[in-house]
């Protein structure tokens, strides 16, 4: 995730986890610990998040975002692999279903968009130029065997 929508994901769950507690802690309300406690745990768990995308020699991808959504991608169905724009925080984070058809594995910043015979899928990666030579290169091979 970049470091901008880190520092943003922290500084509100910051204020909105920890000012409740804080206002539940100073005004003897337990209530407002019991709301600001797992918002801050939200927020915590949203700032770790990451995406990740594994090449599996054979099988093909597995691309996941939370380590709880994940999709396997067969090489033999990738058509294409392109740089796309990065995304933002107005995009969503985690498992997105975008425009087009188009399902998102997303963390914000750089991201890829690999085309295969069934729809889209927009994953966000650290190195998108180098993960597109790497997916291109393992379509060509798959297409000479």
């Amino acid at each position: 995730m970049p470091r901008r929508y880190l520092l943003i994901l922290v500084g509100i769950g910051a204020l909105a986890g920890g000012g409740t507690v804080l206002g539940g802690l100073l005004g003897g309300e337990p209530t407002a610990i019991w709301i600001g406690v797992p918002t801050l745990a939200l927020f915590a768990g949203l700032a770790l998040g990451r995406a990740t995308m594994t090449a599996h020699p054979r099988e093909g991808l597995v691309v996941s975002v939370y380590g709880i959504f994940r999709a396997g991608i067969p090489w033999e169905s990738i058509e294409d692999v392109e740089r796309a724009a990065p995304t933002g925080l107005l995009a969503g984070m985690g498992l997105r279903r975008l425009r087009g058809g188009t399902t998102g594995y997303l963390i914000g910043g750089d991201s890829v968009l690999i085309t295969v015979r069934s729809g889209r899928y927009r994953v966000s990666v650290r190195r998108p130029d180098d993960v597109v030579e790497e997916i291109r290169s393992r379509i060509g091979a798959a297409e000479r065997a």
